[in-house]
């Protein structure tokens, strides 16, 4: 897994936060991406990220996911 994009630190898409390792907290048994209102290299929001991208793709199959999200304004659950 990675924690940015790999051509971060690339803005796309217009979005505010800074993607940082430091966006998540962990448990036995959860993962939590944690977007907060903090300033960290420019930008006024730091949040995670978390991609495979270059190191691992399935052709089949299926991922399953149990997952809670806050609605808002300026969200984007993807």
């Amino acid at each position: 897994w990675l924690t940015a994009y790999s051509f971060a630190p690339v803005v796309i898409n217009q979005e505010l936060q800074f993607y940082s390792p430091g966006g998540f907290t962990f448990g036995s048994d959860y993962l939590r991406i944690v977007g907060e209102r903090k300033s960290v290299n420019g930008f006024d929001y730091q949040s995670g990220i978390i991609t495979t991208n270059g190191r691992f793709v399935q052709t089949f199959g299926y991922f399953e996911i149990r997952a809670r999200w806050t609605s808002g304004r300026g969200l984007w659950p993807a």
